[in-house]
């Protein structure tokens, strides 16, 4: 039985199990919603170089950049989602 009273201990190791698994982006909703953004957006980061075509990763990448006041970053981001 899956226990998910700890969403980031479970799907860090769903991660360590399978490391190309998109559970990342779960992991990284997890890790935004315990107030760990900065974990967020590297969780995100990692993912993304494997999924670089996840758009749910990229969003939530760069509303947790913005969120750590990097907008540079966070606008880039939107930036390459409507060129795409």
């Amino acid at each position: 039985m899956t226990d998910m009273r700890d969403p980031i201990a479970f799907y860090t190791r769903v991660i360590e199990e399978d490391p190309a698994s998109e559970a990342f982006v779960r992991l990284a909703e997890a890790l935004k919603e315990a107030g760990r953004t900065p974990e967020a957006v590297e969780a995100c980061r990692r993912g993304l170089a494997l999924h670089p075509g996840n758009l749910r990763a990229r969003v939530l990448l760069g509303l947790a950049l913005r969120e750590l006041g990097e907008t540079a970053g966070a606008n880039a981001l939107a930036m390459q989602a409507l060129v795409a």
